[in-house]
């Protein structure tokens, strides 16, 4: 079946038959049966909650639909699964593509590159950069999923950042429109006084960007890059 003359063929060759459509060859089957019900372990690994709200054996059916309709394009499993949320939004409940999204975010943030996080007196120097942590993202969920699977969520329009902190533990905040705005403004300006000149705020909305700093400080959410 496999030219084995040439070693680097071969394993392209071995590669598709394992990873393609379910093989005739029963002992290939055996190859490919271990890769698919280990993508389906990986998902389950990403997917915790959304394992928790659906029941185990529909998730595994879910995530089997998945894996046929996008398989694995990336050495590392880490980086599987990201479609998942896009796969599921024309699906019933309506809020399973946000807990996707959710938790693929957390995912994402679990294992994104360490940085070393700025304090107060970094961000205050007029001529400083500033910009989230590699691990933090900012997500808009039209559900409040973050307290899952306890329940039903709710209909809670939202912005949410979820990031690192320098002690490893992945953290959600939510955000008002007023402070995600903010934090887009930072993400584009890369200046703490540059994204505050272009909101130019009040005395109210000075308190309100003031408190979130102290937050995106306190868990380790700045950097200076």
């Amino acid at each position: 079946m496999f030219d084995t003359r040439n070693l680097d063929t071969f394993q392209q060759a071995f590669l598709s038959a394992v990873t393609g459509p379910p093989p005739a060859d029963k002992g290939l089957r055996v190859h490919y049966d271990t890769w698919f019900f280990g993508l389906v372990e990986a998902l389950r690994g990403v997917y915790p909650s959304m394992e928790a709200a659906a029941g185990t054996e529909a998730f595994k059916a879910l995530a089997r639909d998945y894996i046929r309709k996008y398989p694995l394009d990336t050495p590392c499993l880490n980086a599987y699964g990201g479609r998942m949320a896009a796969f599921l939004r024309d699906r019933d409940p309506a809020w399973l593509a946000d807990l996707a999204a959710f938790e693929w975010a957390l995912n994402l943030a679990h294992h994104a590159d360490d940085a070393v996080p700025s304090g107060f007196e970094d961000l205050l120097v007029s001529d400083a950069t500033c910009a989230l942590h590699p691990s933090a993202q900012m997500l808009w969920l039209e559900f409040d999923v973050t307290a899952l699977p306890a329940g039903s969520p709710a209909h809670r329009p939202q912005s949410i950042l979820i990031g690192r902190t320098p002690d490893d533990c992945v953290v959600w905040l939510p955000l008002s429109p007023y402070e995600a705005e903010f934090i887009a403004r930072i993400e584009v300006h890369r200046s703490l006084f540059m994204a505050l000149d272009a909101m130019t705020p009040g005395e109210d909305e000075m308190s309100i960007l003031q408190a979130l700093l102290a937050r995106l400080v306190q868990h380790g959410l700045l950097i200076s890059p």
